[in-house]
């Protein structure tokens, strides 16, 4: 059975609507950070976790996995357990 015209639109919408956009954000977050001199800290990159939606902090999850640093692996670990907080009075990760 051949697809219709109609069933490849959608497709081809729901590719250019919705996926594109995220991946595209994604892939600019991953390029921005890999960008000469603007390389971050483990320090920088956790602080940035709290803020923004699901998308943003799992680039940045993939971002602080990518610096090699040793506190990087306790770190993901205390957030995949849900025991990673942050301060009201001066937003530090506890």
């Amino acid at each position: 059975m051949r697809p219709t015209l109609t069933g490849l639109w959608s497709a081809l919408r729901l590719v250019l609507c919705r996926l594109f956009p995220t991946m595209l954000v994604a892939a600019l977050l991953v390029l921005s950070a890999l960008a000469p001199g603007s390389a971050q800290s483990l320090d920088e990159l956790a602080a940035r976790l709290p803020d923004g939606n699901f998308n943003d902090r799992a680039a940045i999850v993939r971002l602080i996995a990518a610096t090699g640093d040793d506190r990087a692996v306790p770190l993901l670990d205390a957030l995949l357990d849900g025991e990673l907080h942050q301060r009201n009075a001066d937003r530090v990760l506890v």
